[in-house]
């Protein structure tokens, strides 16, 4: 089942996240080791723990991210800028 990522929530996009960024930690320190990712037992109960630590805190960066964004776009719309739309004013 595919999943459109504006469709999903916030939990689901912090959760996400976490997971890209523990598999990229464990992917530095291989290459930190001069290990080869493929051969490495990775432990999906260890990730898994570490997603549940870290989810809340990526998804508050989420959260402000989004915050800013809108900002921008509200403020760059005010201003007769349309961010990603050729609009004549």
């Amino acid at each position: 089942m595919e999943q459109d990522i504006n469709k999903m929530s916030l939990f689901e996009l912090s959760r996400w996240c976490a997971l890209v960024y523990a598999v990229n930690l464990i992917g530095e320190e291989c290459e930190d080791r001069k290990l080869d990712f493929d051969k490495i037992n990775l432990e999906p109960l260890y990730i898994r723990k570490y997603i549940d630590k870290i989810s809340d805190d990526v998804a508050r960066a989420l959260e402000r991210k989004i915050k800013s964004e809108k900002e921008k776009e509200l403020y760059n719309f005010k201003n007769g800028i349309v961010k990603d739309v050729m609009v004549i004013i």
